[in-house]
């Protein structure tokens, strides 16, 4: 039973590159498997354009070298070919048939007249097309990947087409580990511009062994929950920006709960968390906003992405307070060092609202100071 292609399909108005070059290597297969065909499909198979001079298109008869069963002459051969362009010319409608069928010189040429009706011929111009590529609306982001890789590889140098610094390409070129590692960054960043930063925080430890394009398949696995994190960080500082009395300096702004670590010096491991018995005079279950003490000696010692707690909301229930350690190090804390600072979300809320609800607050800074034993438990 021969092989056979799936059937074939016509070139629509609107095509990708991807979906060109599907369409080209399932015709190129289809044709291939025809004898009389398969000359003219050969890398370096040229002839002359159809014209009166030359009816013949260049093309001359088999010689005594080849079995007289197998000998073709010109005019069949001319035949032949031209059976071949037509076929191409019928599933290309939107190319002109003449320019396929007579003007055509070579099997290169074709594919050359269709990829420049579509905009994505092989010129040195083509590459700056790469910075136009971004994730549309409907679009998956595993989708906007093989985009950039189809249009990556469709961009490597071939023998014989471009020079690079006056040097003609003799063969084709591969793609290299650093092109590869360079499309997936590009994905992140097209993604959202945060995620390269966080991609490196959490697949730091693998980074160290292996390359960024080699952990694609782990990000891609994980992408949902790390666009979450990178949500849930913005809506925080959001919050905290815009809600948070830490700034404000009106008589009636809600005052703040200062934590302080207990007498000696702890250390908090990343999956455990502080559990802090909130004074009753706070709203029992409502959220609150955190950030760090800015003057704290742990804090001092951090970057501004490293300082822990960042700034988030937490919920608290019952009165209690669950602050935990989310992030891939621990955190050493001297004794009696304040840490941290919260105060409750509240909603804006009318004058006289505001005067009844401050009425049982007192007007100083509150400590709270978390007992050493609430620095073992695993978050849940």
């Amino acid at each position: 039973m021969a092989t056979r292609a799936p059937k074939q399909w016509c070139l629509t108005k609107h095509e990708t590159l991807n979906s060109f070059e599907n369409w080209k290597q399932n015709l190129t297969y289809t044709l291939s498997l025809d004898k009389n065909f398969a000359p003219f499909l050969a890398e370096g198979s040229k002839w002359l354009k159809k014209t009166k001079t030359s009816p013949l298109r260049g093309l001359v008869s088999d010689g005594e070298s080849v079995p007289e069963a197998q000998r073709l002459t010109a005019q069949q051969k001319v035949n032949y070919l031209e059976l071949l362009l037509g076929q191409i010319a019928n599933y290309c409608p939107v190319v002109s048939r003449n320019t396929i069928v007579k003007n055509s010189t070579s099997i290169e040429s074709i594919w050359q007249v269709i990829r420049l009706h579509f905009g994505f011929q092989t010129t040195g111009a083509h590459f700056i097309d790469f910075n136009d590529i971004h994730l549309e609306t409907d679009e998956r982001p595993e989708d906007l990947y093989q985009c950039l890789m189809a249009f990556t590889e469709d961009c490597l140098l071939r023998a014989n087409v471009l020079t690079h610094h006056r040097e003609k390409i003799e063969e084709d070129e591969e793609p290299s580990p650093s092109l590869e590692n360079f499309v997936v960054l590009t994905w992140l960043c097209l993604i959202n511009p945060k995620l390269p930063k966080l991609v490196k925080q959490c697949y730091g430890i693998d980074l160290r062994t292996r390359t960024l394009a080699f952990i694609k398949p782990e990000i891609s696995q994980a992408l949902k929950s790390l666009l979450e994190e990178i949500r849930t960080a913005g809506d925080a500082k959001i919050l905290c920006s815009t809600a948070s009395p830490f700034n404000r300096r009106t008589p009636n702004a809600i005052r703040t709960i200062v934590l302080c670590t207990p007498p000696t010096p702890i250390t908090l491991w990343p999956g455990n968390f502080i559990e802090l018995d909130l004074p009753n005079y706070n709203l029992a279950d409502s959220d609150y906003i955190i950030e760090s003490c800015l003057d704290s000696p742990s804090v001092r010692r951090c970057n501004g992405s490293d300082m822990w707690p960042p700034p988030s909301v937490l919920p608290c229930i019952a009165g209690k307070l669950h602050i935990p350690n989310l992030s891939n190090e621990p955190h050493t804390f001297n004794h009696h060092e304040h840490y941290c600072q919260v105060a409750p979300l509240v909603t804006t809320l009318t004058s006289e609202q505001t005067q009844a609800s401050l009425e049982n607050i007192p007007t100083s800074t509150h400590r709270a100071c978390p007992t050493s034993s609430k620095f073992s438990h695993n978050v849940e």
